[in-house]
């Protein structure tokens, strides 16, 4: 149950939990083969014993973390920040993580392939703002107003065989999911998407992801044969970097653009 506990304290100790969850079945796109959830979990313990837990899972094609450099980042970088200092409860602990977050944000030298350590900061963050207002009695909810009463969801179906792609599809179209976005870029798209169209017939909104597979003349010929399939967008067509080719590709395909691995930092 909450607490109502307040005034500045110390964390009394701070766990990391390595969790890996097996999927039933392998996840594949252009730049990375799956067959597991791979998450950090940090859990926080107070001086009151109030705990408050955050969780995380690192992408290594996305910002470059992955488990092992997040477990060390937080050991060396992270938690002794923490450990060395008094938390508010409730709303009054947000400017005191936002001020470390842009300490933990800043460069930590060379050798490192990182691009941001996002979901290193995510999984404290978290962890911090749970415990801050578990010991207030309140939650973020009551602080954050919902934006919306509904959340939208798009089922996602990996770089697999036509056959399962549209076994997959149907399940979602018949679960009245709105939209399924395929993953694209490797192997033969063509036979993929067509049975995910075929499966679902107008039923749902299709978009196709090529994870930064293509250059961009590569993804303007490719999405010129997938267009028979009424595709409604291509997420990352190009490689993060390639702000020119993304826009190429809007321009020549005529297909509106999403970008994803593009959008890692605050200047992105």
């Amino acid at each position: 149950p909450p607490s109502s506990l307040t005034g500045a304290l110390r964390l009394k100790s701070v766990e990391i939990l390595p969790v890996s969850i097996p999927f039933a079945r392998s996840f594949e796109h252009a730049t990375m083969s799956r067959a597991t959830s791979d998450a950090v979990i940090v859990r926080i313990t107070g001086g009151d014993g109030v705990r408050g837990y955050g969780e995380a899972l690192p992408r290594p094609y996305v910002t470059g973390e992955d488990v092992a450099s997040m477990v060390a980042t937080l050991r060396s970088r992270v938690i002794p920040e923490v450990l060395g200092r008094e938390f508010e409860s409730g709303t009054a602990v947000l400017d005191q993580v936002q001020a470390l977050e842009a300490a933990w944000s800043s460069p930590q030298g060379t050798g490192t392939s990182v691009v941001a350590w996002n979901a290193t900061i995510c999984a404290m963050e978290l962890a911090l703002l749970d415990w801050a207002f578990r010991r207030s009695g309140q939650s973020l909810s009551e602080w954050l107003a919902p934006a919306r009463d509904q959340v939208v969801y798009t089922g996602v179906i990996d770089a697999t065989d036509p056959e399962t792609a549209g076994m997959l599809a149907s399940r979602y179209a018949d679960a009245r999911f709105g939209r399924i976005k395929l993953k694209v870029g490797i192997g033969d798209d063509l036979p993929r998407l067509e049975a995910v169209r075929r499966a679902t017939g107008d039923r749902v909104a299709i978009r196709v992801d090529a994870n930064g597979a293509w250059g961009a003349a590569t993804a303007v010929k490719a999405l010129e044969a997938l267009r028979a399939f009424d595709i409604e967008a291509v997420e990352q067509p190009v490689a993060s970097h390639d702000i020119e080719g993304m826009r190429r590709v809007r321009e020549e395909s005529r297909i509106a653009v999403v970008a994803d691995e593009s959008l890692i930092t605050i200047q992105d």
